[in-house]
C-alpha cells in the first residue's frame, strides 16, 4: 500500500475542462491592429503614426511595417483576418514587397 496513489472519486467523474479556442495567429492580430489604427488616423482620434507609436510604446518603424498591411490587396487581407492555418508571416510577406 506504500506506493499506491490515492485518487478521490469526485476527481474521476469531474468532466474535462474543453480548451478554448485556439489564440488567434499573430499575423491576425496584426491586421487586425493596422485596419484599426488606420480608423484612428482617419477619424481624427490620433494624428500621427508617431503618435500611435508613443501610445503603443513602440517605434515609429514597427508601426510604419503594421501600417504597411494595408498596402497587401484585398483578397490577401481577407484570408489574413480569417486565420487558420499555412498563413505567411509577417516577415515573409515583407521579403515578397519589393523595395521602394
Amino acid at each position: 500500500m506504500g506506493n499506491v496513489k490515492r485518487i478521490r472519486i469526485a476527481d474521476a467523474r469531474r468532466p474535462a475542462t474543453p480548451a478554448g479556442p485556439a489564440p488567434l495567429p499573430r499575423i491576425t492580430r496584426l491586421m487586425a491592429l493596422a485596419i484599426w489604427f488606420d480608423e484612428l488616423i482617419r477619424t481624427g482620434k490620433v494624428g500621427t503614426y508617431a503618435e500611435l507609436a508613443r501610445i503603443g510604446g513602440v517605434s515609429r518603424a514597427r508601426v510604419t511595417q503594421i501600417m504597411d498591411l494595408l498596402d497587401l490587396d484585398a483578397p490577401l487581407q481577407a484570408r489574413l483576418l480569417e486565420g487558420g492555418e499555412h498563413l505567411p508571416t509577417e516577415r515573409e510577406l515583407r521579403r515578397q514587397r519589393p523595395a521602394t
